[in-house]
């Protein structure tokens, strides 16, 4: 029984495809984001406070994770659909899961 060994080419194209496949969704993710974002740019806001009314684009830290808001409110970060979280941490530091 032979085992084949790929050729730098083929490996090539695997390392490749692979990471397209990784990518992909991200730079999905962004291009929805600048597309949403129409020219604001963004803000750091610092940690979240209850008390500030934050403008779309404006960034903050709540419950661990980096939030950037989609449009003017004055919810917290995960309560309903105004803000998009960008990174979570984990014990491993900063991903990009959900």
């Amino acid at each position: 029984m032979s085992t084949h060994i790929p050729t730098a080419e083929e490996l090539g194209r695997i390392i490749g495809t692979i990471v397209r496949e990784a990518v992909e969704p991200i730079t999905k993710r962004l291009d929805a984001f600048e597309q949403s974002m129409e020219g604001r740019g963004l803000k750091f806001m610092a940690k979240y406070n209850r008390a500030v009314r934050y403008q779309k684009g404006d960034m903050t830290t709540f419950g661990g994770s980096l939030w950037v808001a989609s449009r003017e409110t004055t919810d917290a970060p995960g309560a309903g659909s105004d803000w998009t979280r960008m990174l979570t941490t984990d014990r491993r530091g900063l991903s990009t899961e959900d």
